[in-house]
């Protein structure tokens, strides 16, 4: 039931999808605890390699804010406070107005995020598929799951 109202509220929703040329526009997603938002460090250091110029942005928990805030390889963080849904939806408006190209969905635990990451707009929204609460629709670009880490 939960998922049927999503992808109604979804269809319903604007498209908008960034043709954006230039530095890419990165939205990183890591909403759980504090040792999956630690696996993502060496990621986000590979990511800033990769692109010096671009534009990296955290979407992430209260306890994700403190361990990144002074991780040198960001341009900003946002923070998903609970309940969810309604940190959600105040965020919104401020993620489309941000423009990212790309959303990398690391981890999350909540099920209102990947529909949040699919309104702000990204041309691409990459992860795992086969974790995302019956979402998978959502990712542009899913990867399959690997028992490697």
């Amino acid at each position: 039931m939960k998922n049927t109202l999503i992808k109604l509220l979804l269809a319903l929703a604007p498209k908008r999808k960034n043709q954006r040329s230039g530095a890419p526009r990165i939205l990183v997603v890591s909403t759980t605890g504090v040792g999956d938002s630690l696996w993502g460090s060496p990621a986000i250091r590979a990511l800033r390699k990769k692109h010096p110029q671009g534009h990296i942005a955290l979407l992430t928990s209260p306890i994700g804010k403190q361990l990144f805030q002074n991780n040198p390889y960001l341009d900003e963080i946002f923070t998903l406070k609970n309940p969810a849904l309604l940190s959600s939806i105040k965020l919104l408006g401020t993620l489309r107005k941000k423009a990212f190209d790309t959303a990398l969905i690391f981890h999350l635990s909540q099920r209102p995020i990947l529909p949040l990451v699919s309104l702000v707009g990204p041309s691409e929204i990459v992860g795992t598929e086969g974790i995302n609460k019956g979402l998978d629709h959502l990712l542009t670009d899913p990867i399959e799951q690997s028992p490697i880490h």
